[in-house]
Formats: structure tokens, sequence, C-alpha cells
């Protein structure tokens, strides 16, 4: 794909920040440090790429998207998995930092995407998000070893069981108190929330692993959760559709969400209880389900974004919840 402007990859890794610029097959290479990433900011300025992509790699190249969204240059966190295969495809097998960084750049320049730069707001809300899971885990496992905890260690695992109910009350009143703080995050909060069967917790999760909302389409976001049913098509043989990949948090939380509609949500009931009648397995019906609530979360976003901060809230969930 023919560019104006050149590409630039990124791979971070702890230690060091390998650059490659397309076209022309630029090299460099900065420690991944403030006075590192301070002086490629400098040289990105005067470059004035069309994009600097790098890839999600376990929290380290967080610093560096940092400097490049205060900086204001376009920057895109490609799928580590979607440019390997890219790679595969295109016959490149080895592997080292300063290939991937070449990989990477050849791969933003061929495969297009709709990018939605990150907010420090979102962020903030997503790492706590992410931490909440990892104390519902520990305090799930604490309360299944409960009762087969012996007497010597009984004191400690009450320690621990009491301690992770203190710290989830924490990371709690954390969230609340992230949320509260940017109106636009409480304004996506009480929409959401508003929509009968969708609690809170459900509404926090949704938040933090989606801050796309009603910023691209309803198709892209049903893909980008894994709700979006794909073609298994190949000659004679013709099966069902299926969904692949997605968010998994987001997707497990609209899998609630979905369940908890069948319960308080009577227009969402019916749209199930009429796929069910047609003949509709009900894995699939509830998927579909999922993927309306999706869909209906994206539009009450997108209209309610579109009027303005200022503007009073126009947008009501029951206007959006068509049995269609």
């Amino acid at each position: 794909m023919p560019q104006d402007r050149p590409i630039v990859g990124i791979d971070v890794s702890k230690d060091r920040l390998d650059v490659h610029i397309v076209p022309g097959d630029r090299r460099c290479s900065r420690p991944n440090t403030v006075e590192g990433r301070r002086a490629l900011i400098a040289d990105l300025r005067r470059l004035a790429p069309a994009q600097i992509a790098f890839e999600a790699t376990g929290g380290y190249e967080q610093p560096l998207c940092d400097a490049l969204l205060a900086a204001g240059l376009p920057m895109r966190r490609c799928n580590a998995l979607q440019v390997r295969r890219f790679g595969q495809a295109c016959g490149t097998l080895a592997k080292d930092d300063p290939i991937d960084a070449a990989l990477i750049a050849r791969f933003a320049g061929t495969v297009s995407a709709e990018i939605v730069p990150p907010r420090p707001e979102d962020r903030r809300l997503a790492e706590l998000e992410s931490y909440r899971r990892d104390i519902v885990r520990c305090l799930t496992r604490l309360k299944a070893q409960r009762d087969r905890v012996s007497g010597a260690v009984r004191d400690l695992h009450q320690r621990r069981l009491k301690q992770a109910e203190a710290d989830l009350r924490e990371i709690d009143a954390r969230i609340r108190q992230v949320v509260r703080a940017d109106a636009r995050l409480a304004r996506r909060h009480d929409l959401i929330s508003s929509i009968p069967g969708i609690g809170t917790t459900l509404t926090t999760t949704l938040l933090a692993c989606v801050p796309e909302w009603g910023a691209i389409s309803s198709r892209k976001i049903t893909a980008l959760i894994g709700v979006a049913p794909y073609l298994d098509r190949s000659g004679r043989t013709d099966n069902r559709r299926h969904i692949k990949a997605g968010r998994r948090h987001a997707r497990s939380a609209l899998y609630m969400a979905a369940l908890s509609a069948l319960r308080y949500n009577p227009v969402w009931k019916a749209f199930y209880d009429g796929l069910v009648r047609n003949g509709k397995p009900g894995k699939v019906a509830l998927t579909a389900l999922m993927r309306k609530i999706a869909i209906t979360i994206n539009i009450m976003i997108g209209k309610r974004d579109s009027m303005g901060p200022a503007h009073p809230s126009g947008v009501r969930a029951d206007s959006c919840l068509s049995p269609g």
C-alpha cells in the first residue's frame, strides 16, 4: 500500500526500543528509558509519520504509549498474533527484535485499521478492572478452600480471606472514584447501567475492556468483542457460523448480561424466545442476544456522544431496545 508519509514499526522490550521505518528500511534503536523515549519522540516529530505501530507486550509498551499520546503522535497498538501470522504469510520465519520491528511496520502499512486513541482515564479504569479480576479469582479460590483447611493454618487462611475481601472493597471504591471523576466515563456508565439487567460490575467491565464504544461501527464492535458470527463454508461443506477470537473478558461480561436479561428484561427475553421458537439452539440464541446487547450499547453511546458533553442526555435505554 503506497504511503505519502512514512510508517514506523517499534518492537518494545523491557530494555530497548527497536525502530524500523518504511519506506527506506531505516533502522535505529533507543533504550526503553525516559531519556531514550524522549529522544525517540524528538526524532519522530521531525519525521512526521503517518503511523507509529507497536505490539502489546504485557505492559512494557505502556510508557511508550503514554509518551506518544502526550506528544500527539499517531500511534497504533497492533495485535501480536495478527502480526506474527502476517509475517508467516510473507515468509518471514526468523525472529529477533529488529526483524519484528520491520514486520510491525510492514503490517501497519498493509493492514489498515480504525484507530481509537486511548485516554489515560480509560487506561486507569482498565488497570483497576484487571486487578479486580485477580482479586476475585483469589477470593473464589480461598472460599473454596475454606472447608478443607486444617487447624494448623486456619488462622492464616482466615486472615488472607479477610484481606482479599478488604482489597475487593478498596478496588471497587477506586473504580467508582475513577468513573465519577471523568465526565465521559460517568455518562457512559449511566447509559449502560440504565439497561435493565446490567448492573454496576458488568458496566465497569464493559467500559474497561471496550473503550471504543460509540467510536466504531456496530459490526466492528461485535467483531472486536468476539460475538460476530463468521462463515465456515468450503466447497460442498457448509458448517454453522462460529464466533472467533475477540476480547474474552468483555465477552464474558456480555454473557452474564445476556443471562440477566433473560430474567429482568422482557424485551430481550422476547427476542431470545423468538429465536428459539424459530429453531435456533439455545447457545446460538444466547450469542445472538449478546450481539444485540453490544450493538444496543454501541448505538446508545454513539448517539449520546454525538450530542456533545453539554447536551442533556436524550438517549434512553428503552428507546434502543426493540425486539427486531
